[in-house]
């Protein structure tokens, strides 16, 4: 993994430890999952990604309790802080991880594929 990633997924953890909204918080087991969405577009679990695709009734039915309690929170943290590329609707989300296909291939050591 590059420095460039490493850096960059350290940056976005540190937002999502610091980020305030009313009070609330992006809940910490959301943390890794999102910083992966982003950074390799790594496809995100089925709460985050109906937040992703901006889809309220989906992301209510798929939340836990703590999800639940902070919706506001993580909403407003991808709204302040995402690429708006990456977010709002499913064809962004669809296409935020189409794009980092390659890159995921292209930085995968090529033996691996063979074990």
């Amino acid at each position: 993994m590059s420095d460039r990633i490493v850096l960059e997924k350290k940056r976005l953890l540190k937002t999502l430890e610091s980020f305030r909204f009313h009070g609330l918080s992006v809940p910490g087991h959301d943390h890794q999952g999102i910083v992966d969405y982003l950074v390799d577009g790594t496809p995100l679990g089925d709460f985050l990604k109906a937040i992703a695709e901006n889809n309220l009734m989906r992301a209510v039915s798929n939340a836990d309790s703590s999800n639940l309690r902070n919706l506001t929170a993580v909403v407003a943290w991808f709204y302040n802080e995402a690429p708006s590329a990456a977010w709002g609707s499913e064809e962004r989300y669809t296409q935020w991880v189409k794009q980092h296909e390659h890159i995921v291939e292209t930085t995968t050591d090529p033996m691996e594929k063979d074990a």
